[in-house]
């Protein structure tokens, strides 16, 4: 979706959302745990021909506070 194609339908009508975090307005933010400023800034990308939507950290300091506080996914109960 970055490239602006869908990889689900090949439609190059997406849309890129402005970068969000803790101190937007909108919820567009992913909590990481902790304190009250650890929140993953995020991107979101949809497409308009099919809706399928897409979301990537816009944070490379976010996704190292992920890295120390969440499981990896195949440690999920």
């Amino acid at each position: 979706m970055k490239s602006g194609k869908c990889p689900k339908c090949g439609s190059s009508n997406v849309r890129k959302g402005k970068k969000q975090g803790a101190w937007d307005t909108d919820k567009g933010m992913v909590p990481i745990g902790g304190a009250f400023d650890s929140h993953l800034k995020v991107q979101h990308y949809v497409c308009l021909g099919c809706g399928y939507v897409e979301t990537y950290a816009a944070d490379p300091k976010g996704l190292e506070k992920v890295r120390k506080k969440w499981k990896l996914a195949t440690e999920l109960d």
